[in-house]
């Protein structure tokens, strides 16, 4: 499966766009719509700067892995929007955070309503509950289960 134009929409309203880098809330050095490496030996570094252009091309390569893990890991059928859903939440923690999460053996073992209670517990970064990430996944939540759609 492939992320919906909705999809994109979703994760890039969640993420922002920013111009210049700056430190997410687990340090890391991001840029564009949550790009942390321009390539495999090119991470993005304090100083950068992007376009709104050159980001979306880092974003839909970037959207590239998550979709993989997505596709790799998820032994059920899914509907568009629940995997949209899937894809926002694995950029968002990554793929190994994602391969070792009671969410994908409850999907797996094809308990999706208990696989979506699980995406609440995804709230923290640098030790911290976030309050943007209790909303984003409330509403990709939402969005696995059809009740939200942007």
């Amino acid at each position: 499966m492939r992320l919906s134009k909705l999809g994109a929409k979703l994760i890039k309203s969640f993420e922002g766009f920013r111009e210049d880098a700056y430190l997410d809330s687990a340090d890391v050095p991001t840029i564009g719509y949550g790009t942390t490496r321009y390539s495999e030996t090119k991470p993005v570094k304090m100083g950068d700067k992007i376009t709104r252009k050159e980001a979306n091309k880092y974003f839909l390569k970037d959207i590239r892995w998550a979709q993989r893990a997505v596709n790799k890991h998820v032994s059920r059928d899914l509907k568009q929007y629940e995997f949209d859903a899937l894809v926002s939440l694995v950029y968002n923690i990554g793929e190994q955070a994602f391969l070792d999460s009671t969410l994908l053996r409850r999907l797996n073992g094809d308990y999706p309503v208990s696989a979506a209670n699980e995406f609440i517990r995804w709230v923290e970064a640098g030790g911290q509950i976030l309050r943007g990430l209790i909303k984003r996944r409330v509403f990709e939540r939402d969005m696995f289960l059809g009740r939200s759609m942007i």
